[in-house]
């Protein structure tokens, strides 16, 4: 059975590792209070679609957010993480670890069942899921200034919102939302994915408007639910997510930027 103790910025305000926060962690240590939780770095990305998907489930679900430092500790002296890296996400009752944020996001998916019952537009909704999450790959990893990584966002964004339009074009008669005639997985990717653009970049949101229109009323559709909208108004939740950590971008870190914080211990 796994269970791990997770120390260090738990809501995300120190982003700066303590002197002692690489020291040796408890292995194994006291269970979680809560049905599932999420362990992440101090900033919003890879777990927010896990996390908004189980919300909207109504689960018991809790981020614990790390430091780097702690991170190492973790992973190098409890193996806590099984790939080594983050998110991973604990199932209290059976003691589960489970690693991958897209298989995070889908088992969030299915809790909540927005998972298309169709097998072909599933896979439609997973393709697009997929396209949209392969995209933080860019904001994580793209060297040059802030205005570079924008710059990269909007380009790729906007292709692959044509490649969305494309596919929605095919669909049978006309609806609110990407595939079929309500809400899946895929529409909440996709507001994750633009709300945490827009995170570095202000003019997104209007210039995603002018772009894409019916795009933009799903992404604002999927922010008015109830458990969206409560997670994006908690004050604890957008503190340990502060979105973007203290970066500065450039050539040559392990990273693919140089940043103090959560990332890399340069």
């Amino acid at each position: 059975m796994f269970s791990f103790l997770f120390s260090g910025g738990k809501n995300g305000d120190d982003q700066t590792p303590p002197d002692n926060a690489a020291a040796a962690p408890q292995c194994p240590a006291p269970p979680s209070d809560h049905k599932w939780e999420i362990t992440y770095f101090a900033h919003r990305g890879r777990a927010d679609l896990a996390l908004i998907l189980l919300k909207l489930a109504g689960e018991d679900v809790n981020v614990r957010w790390i430091i780097w430092a702690t991170f190492v500790a973790l992973r190098d002296e409890c193996n806590a993480f099984p790939f080594r890296y983050l998110p991973t996400m604990l199932h209290e009752e059976s003691g589960q670890v489970i690693s991958e944020s897209k298989a995070l996001a889908r088992l969030g998916a299915k809790v909540a069942k927005l998972i298309p019952d169709d097998p072909v537009i599933a896979a439609q909704a997973d393709s697009f899921v997929d396209r949209l999450m392969d995209m933080k790959t860019t904001q994580f990893y793209v060297p040059g200034t802030p205005s570079d990584l924008v710059e990269q966002c909007r380009v790729q964004l906007e292709a692959t919102c044509n490649a969305l339009k494309a596919v929605m074009a095919m669909q049978e008669g006309d609806s609110d939302w990407l595939l079929g005639d309500k809400m899946c997985w895929a529409d909440v990717s996709l507001f994750v994915e633009v709300d945490g653009l827009s995170l570095w970049d202000p003019e997104l949101m209007a210039w995603f408007e002018t772009a894409f229109p019916k795009l933009h009323q799903i992404v604002e559709r999927v922010r008015s639910l109830p458990a969206v909208t409560k997670l994006l108004n908690d004050t604890e939740w957008s503190k340990g997510a502060s979105w973007p950590p203290n970066f500065s971008y450039g050539p040559g870190s392990k990273c693919g930027c140089v940043r103090k914080g959560p990332c890399c211990d340069e």
